[in-house]
């Protein structure tokens, strides 16, 4: 299910959009894509921009990674965040059952303001100097979608949305400008987090962008019959969930007659049963408490992989430094895609390899490469069955 204020049906489009595309804000034209890993979506984005879109699936759990890229280097837009979670508000009684781990977060819910200032500042706040928050109102009309949104699927929510605009100079002194409309969503004891904006090094008030904005996020229309594929999957999830639930407290009720009956017919072992029964509720409270701790650990995890895009900067396009330093938008694509940048010290070449590694060997002349750790030197590549006359050392572009 998607929040950002879209449809799951078979959209063709933007509000706005014909066949040729649609005219949007300073006359951008918006082209459609499709999600090319599960054919799960087709969004709408700006024709001649570097676009993204396609599924990924952290921890397992299914994310849409969309954005886009100015051809100038300069405007990075963006709808969602594939590693924000979903939160669960605290319960007792989920106790025993399976959590979703770093992508499911135990957490009140919080309104949208506040949940967003916070997360620009963490976000942004360490991109560069002088970050500092510009604008922020709430944002009805996006309050109004989901609940429309909500309602067409015979659903109540409890919403609320902020839109923000904020500032800081990047790490090379240049000035960036961004826009976030952001939401917080509740369906009780659930609650889900939607978001869209841009990062711009051009001149004037982001928030000129907003047409942009949300046409690109209304855009999102689901594949229904991936939809139904996913329904159905997590349907029986959850079935298997209840069942196993079912025979696990079938088996206490059963153990706990046993142990009634054992009690009356001996007093002897009464207290030897009671000891049984404190000590149960001990490791049921220090189970509890683990499983808040490792709660906790998740969501300082993802707020560290946040920071850690933050510290990056902003800039272009992948691969050079046009339009304001494109190496911060390319850091943010490899942490997606689990890649990392090397550069030839030969030629300046840049290359993708898979991360993981801390030294990298590119071969002279098909530009294959061989990842070791950091005490594997060019030698010892003999060891491999290589020649290391057939390799250059290439750095990572950090």
């Amino acid at each position: 299910m998607n929040w950002t204020g879209s449809s799951d049906g078979n959209s063709s489009g933007p509000a706005a959009a014909g066949s040729a595309g649609a005219e949007s804000a300073g006359g951008i034209e918006l082209v459609a894509v499709s999600d090319p890993v599960e054919g799960g979506f087709t969004v709408w984005l700006p024709r001649g921009w570097q676009n993204q879109a396609h599924s990924v699936r952290p921890y397992g759990v299914h994310r849409a990674v969309i954005a886009s890229l100015s051809p100038d280097g300069g405007t990075w837009l963006f709808v969602g965040d594939p590693q924000m979670p979903d939160f669960m508000e605290p319960n007792p009684q989920m106790f025993g059952f399976p959590m979703g781990g770093p992508m499911s977060h135990v957490q009140p819910y919080v309104p949208a303001e506040p949940f967003f200032l916070h997360y620009v500042g963490q976000r942004f706040g360490q991109a560069g100097r002088d970050f500092r928050v510009t604008a922020a109102a709430p944002c009805p009309a996006l309050v109004q979608s989901f609940r429309a949104e909500a309602a067409r699927r015979g659903m109540q929510v409890h919403a609320t949305a902020v839109s923000l605009s904020f500032a800081f100079a990047d790490n090379r002194g240049m000035k960036v400008s961004g826009r976030l409309h952001g939401a917080t969503v509740s369906f009780g004891q659930t609650w889900v987090v939607s978001l869209f904006g841009l990062t711009t090094t051009g001149p004037g008030d982001p928030a000129r962008w907003d047409d942009l904005l949300f046409q690109v996020s209304q855009s999102y229309a689901t594949n229904p019959q991936w939809r139904q594929r996913q329904d159905q999957l997590h349907a029986q999830a959850m079935g298997q969930i209840q069942l196993d639930h079912q025979a696990a407290m079938q088996q206490m009720q059963a153990s706990h007659q046993s142990n009634m009956q054992w009690i009356q017919n001996s007093a002897q072992g009464h207290q030897a049963r009671m000891d049984a029964l404190h000590a149960a509720g001990d490791a049921q409270m220090q189970g509890w408490q683990a499983q808040q701790a490792a709660s906790d650990a998740g969501h300082r995890n993802f707020m560290n992989a946040v920071n850690e895009q933050s510290t990056v900067g902003h800039g272009g396009a992948a691969g050079g430094d046009a339009g304001g330093g494109g190496f911060s938008h390319q850091r943010f694509v490899n942490y997606i895609n689990e890649q990392e940048t090397v550069i030839d010290p030969n030629g300046g070449d840049a290359y993708q390899v898979e991360a993981g590694h801390q030294r990298y060997y590119k071969h002279k002349r098909d530009d294959t490469y061989v990842g070791t750790d950091n005490f594997t030197e060019l030698d010892d590549l003999r060891k491999r069955g290589l020649n290391p006359d057939d390799y250059d050392e290439v750095k990572i572009r950090r």
